[in-house]
């Protein structure tokens, strides 16, 4: 597969994009969830809003694709995978993460995410992809204990918020299992084909979890603002940031393009308090500090031993 080429400017561009939509989309998701309270039955929000979003996704990524004019053909053997891959990055990720912010208040949430890099590293030492290193474990040990702080913290609303931000932490780290799960693909075939072609595994995932809320929706009572929320997490941060992410992907790499989420809790703190007016306690501005020392420390590669 030859590399993408283009302009220096463009993963920078496009990355940026990334950061922003995502950390938005935390604060994003609340406003979609308040604006379909009246619309769905009991607390299904998250369900319906998933399944919609997979639905629209699909052919949107797919012909983005096209459009890129991508070839969408794939050996036989590596169908099983996708839909693995699909499943795991698409489905039981999103679903674990419109479940748990339902709750989990968007920094908390933010911070609970940003331990998906040293999640990765952990995995890839365990599964061989990678050697073991000191620094890794008292960077996980670190990282741990600023989500460990957010969550005892509550998010400064009690039992409901701290089992959110878990829940989060929980998608985190299928996240980060399920980027393990696709390096062999993406070391075959392009980022952005790998997703198109692995999205109908999410179904097997977000269907269960979605079917009976969307059916029972009233779609006509969503409110403009809840219209807009859901419109912001399908296009913007589902669509057009994971586009621009795989851009980044292709021209600088997984390892250089995981550094992005260092950024995004940043964004999601001000887009909290821009976009819902949260007040922000000193717990999570610690405790995203925290998270970042410790997977900067964790992601850190030994220097190598001089041989004499």
């Amino acid at each position: 597969m030859s590399e993408t080429k283009g302009k220096a400017w463009v993963p920078a561009a496009a990355l940026t994009f990334t950061v922003v939509a995502w950390g938005l989309n935390f604060s994003m998701i609340k406003v979609a969830f308040d604006g379909m309270a009246d619309a769905v039955p009991g607390t299904n929000e998250p369900g319906a809003a998933a399944l919609v979003r997979w639905l629209i996704m699909m052919p949107l990524i797919y012909a983005t694709c096209r459009l890129m004019g991508l070839d969408m053909k794939v050996d036989r053997e590596d169908w099983p995978k996708l839909l693995m891959a699909g499943f795991m990055a698409s489905g039981a990720y999103m679903a674990l993460f419109v479940v748990g912010m339902r709750t989990a208040p968007a920094a908390d949430g933010a911070i609970a995410l940003a331990t998906a890099p040293i999640l990765m590293a952990i995995l890839s030492i365990i599964t061989k992809h990678d050697k073991f290193h000191w620094s890794l474990v008292f960077g996980s040990v670190i990282a741990f204990a600023g989500v460990g702080l957010v969550v005892s913290a509550g998010g400064n609303g009690g039992t409901g918020h701290s089992t959110g931000t878990l829940i989060v932490f929980a998608s985190a780290f299928v996240w980060a299992l399920s980027v393990i799960m696709m390096k062999p693909l993406l070391s075959k075939y392009q980022p952005i084909k790998v997703m198109a072609l692995s999205l109908p595994g999410a179904g097997i995932a977000l269907i269960p979890l979605g079917i009976v809320p969307a059916l029972q929706t009233d779609w006509g009572a969503v409110t403009t603002s809840g219209w807009v929320g859901l419109a912001y997490l399908i296009l913007i941060a589902g669509s057009a940031a994971f586009t621009t992410y795989y851009v980044g992907l292709s021209h600088l790499g997984p390892a250089r393009t995981g550094l992005i989420q260092y950024l995004i809790p940043g964004v999601a703190f001000i887009g909290a308090w821009l976009i819902r007016g949260d007040t922000l306690g000193y717990e999570q501005f610690l405790g995203l500090g925290i998270v970042i020392i410790g997977v900067a420390l964790g992601l850190r590669k030994p220097k190598a031993v001089a041989q004499t």
